[in-house]
């Protein structure tokens, strides 16, 4: 197989950003208590899922040793707006 990253045909939204996160699909060994996939901190940091942030500030906020895409955004967002949406 080449370098290049294919997406399987049918792969869930999901699946799909495991796979951007993670460069592999994603699978359910990892899932946290909401049932999504937990993902290493240092490796989410580095995701386009979160390249809107600054790496430093999040960094700092995010503590944890893993986090779910959606965990680490809630958590961002709570931090640097104060909590407010």
């Amino acid at each position: 197989m080449s370098g290049t990253k294919r997406d399987a045909p049918g792969m869930r939204q999901e699946e799909k950003d495991s796979a951007v996160v993670t460069g592999t699909k994603g699978t359910d060994s990892g899932a946290g208590l909401s049932g999504e996939k937990q993902f290493p901190t240092e490796k989410l940091l580095k995701s386009k899922q979160l390249a809107g942030y600054q790496p430093d500030f999040a960094r700092v906020i995010l503590t944890e040793p893993a986090y779910s895409v959606s965990g680490a955004k809630e958590a961002l967002d709570a931090a640097l707006k104060g909590g407010r949406s």
